[in-house]
């Protein structure tokens, strides 16, 4: 309980259990002080988390090669970033795909659908992002993963 007269001084009592039974035993501590203590502490605990994500937004010149898999010249991806989450497409000749696909600190995933010798087949990329460009694999269907490389061409 505070006193009027600590109120009236902008002061606020702290007690100790070490202080009971003494009437004057207590810790006085300026309001000001008490209120900043308040405020950093909340401003600590309430901070946004920068991410740590490294950035993957962009259009991307993609190149694989693998046996009897080869990336086509024109071969684009169109990648979104939100945070961790990745969306877009693998756009080429053939076609505009929609991928999604994951990524944490410079590693990521991406993965898309598309016709191989006639049977729609789930294509995953994933590797590591190093500032304009990737490097990685290429896991197409069950077959052995391949080299991927790709550089970003515009943001």
């Amino acid at each position: 309980m505070i006193s009027a007269i600590e109120y009236a001084c902008g002061r606020t009592a702290v007690h100790r259990p070490s202080d009971a039974g003494r009437p004057f035993g207590a810790i006085i501590i300026p309001m000001k002080k008490s209120i900043f203590l308040a405020l950093l502490l909340c401003s600590v605990v309430a901070a946004p988390r920068v991410s740590a994500h490294a950035d993957m937004a962009g259009e991307w010149a993609v190149e694989f090669s693998g046996g009897a898999f080869n990336s086509p010249d024109d071969m684009k991806m169109i990648v979104v970033q939100d945070d961790s989450r990745l969306s877009g497409r693998m756009d080429w000749s053939a076609g505009e795909f929609p991928i999604k696909g994951t990524i944490n600190d410079d590693k990521f995933t991406v993965t898309w659908t598309t016709r191989v010798n006639g049977v729609m087949t789930e294509i995953t990329f994933t590797g590591t992002v190093k500032g304009e460009e990737i490097n990685g694999n290429v896991q197409i269907g069950k077959d052995a993963p391949f080299d991927l490389y790709a550089r970003r061409t515009s943001h």
